[in-house]
């Protein structure tokens, strides 16, 4: 095992039958490192493992006292969970409306059941705000769906390794059997970008099998194709998709909101969480503009020209960045024609006056 990795995660003289001196004297480097880093006390961590504050001091001497294994060994798996905390708090996305809008209907789906669906365009957050719900429910399943594998079987076995089965069958019955009698152990199920399956509209019909016969709700994230698709009748008198339809209990519609909606301080913290930028008032309402551009406009194109702007903040070694920055970090984020004049008249309305100071330190930084 890497002493590296041990010294940055901690969670290594916990899971040792006999601690060494040597041992110990990871675990304090560890504790060093955490504390250097995150800037937590000594007392702090000595009250969370529930250690005597002056014998937790000794130990971080070197002096040893009589239970200095106990002290390494608790204050090491302490260290372990603050770093899985830390590191799972990372990967949580930024609360836009968004995000709280679907959080507050999963709590709904999972009080009710059915199905689920998030339907918008491309890159306007439907995928970060399942992974918000997945990341505060330990006891979901999320699989990707991919046109690949767009067959009743592959998409099963997708499933099913998500809750620790491997198959060996290639009976597709045997398959689904095994994945209903083990999917009720779990509270949701998150499928993103479920037009994927259209390709194979069985697919579709499985998974409204699976909350029938299981009562496990279902999370979906789509393009708007899927509902265009589920609504079309083959015939006057046949309509294939009506049992699905009526089994998708709660819907959010991001295009009725005008595209992703995300607010100047979700915009800030975004810029400080991703990339370590911090941004000015006018630099934050330019980006939340141009999320909301029509068509075009989307998060993943906000998260373009952060790192565009990244690059050219490094450079420049600006400390804040303005709109001036944001408005040529944009230029080089869209590639059609017609979005980029539409980008700078976005970028011209959110600019305030700058004095001449102002305006040589931006050319400086874009030099």
């Amino acid at each position: 095992m890497s002493r590296d990795r041990i010294l940055s995660g901690g969670g290594f003289a916990s899971g040792l039958r006999a601690v060494s001196a040597d041992d110990a004297e990871t675990v304090i480097k560890s504790v060093e490192a955490y504390i250097r880093t995150q800037g937590a006390t000594h007392r702090q961590l000595a009250e969370l493992a529930g250690i005597d504050p002056a014998t937790f001091q000794l130990f971080m001497m070197r002096k040893m006292p009589a239970d200095w294994e106990m002290i390494a060994r608790k204050i090491d798996e302490v260290i372990a969970g603050l770093r899985d905390r830390l590191q799972r708090e990372a990967k949580m996305p930024v609360m836009t409306p968004v995000v709280k809008e679907t959080i507050g209907m999963v709590r709904l789906l999972l009080a009710d059941g059915g199905i689920g669906l998030i339907q918008g365009d491309s890159g306007t957050g439907k995928t970060e705000a399942a992974n918000a719900v997945a990341l505060r429910h330990e006891r979901a399943i999320v699989i990707q769906a991919s046109t690949a594998r767009a067959r009743p079987k592959p998409m099963l076995e997708d499933i099913g390794q998500r809750m620790g089965i491997s198959y060996y069958s290639k009976d597709t019955a045997d398959t689904y059997k095994a994945v209903r009698e083990r999917l009720p152990a779990f509270d949701l199920l998150i499928v993103d970008e479920a037009h994927k399956y259209i390709s194979d509209a069985n697919c579709l019909h499985v998974l409204a099998d699976l909350v029938k016969e299981t009562g496990v709700p279902q999370l979906w994230t789509a393009t708007g194709d899927l509902r265009r698709y589920l609504d079309r009748r083959i015939s006057q008198w046949r309509d294939p998709f009506a049992q699905i339809r009526s089994r998708i209990s709660h819907t959010i519609d991001l295009a009725d909101a005008g595209g992703a909606v995300i607010r100047p301080d979700d915009v800030r913290e975004l810029a400080s969480r991703k990339f370590g930028l911090k941004l000015d008032s006018a630099a934050a309402r330019g980006l939340c503009d141009l999320a909301s551009l029509d068509n075009e406009g989307s998060l993943r194109l906000v998260e373009n020209t952060l790192k565009h702007v990244k690059r050219l903040a490094t450079a420049g070694k600006l400390e804040t960045v303005d709109a001036r920055l944001i408005a040529l970090a944009m230029d080089r984020s869209v590639s059609s024609k017609r979005t980029r004049e539409r980008v700078r008249r976005v970028a011209a309305s959110a600019k305030p006056t700058e004095t001449p100071d102002q305006q040589q330190g931006g050319l400086r930084a874009t030099a």
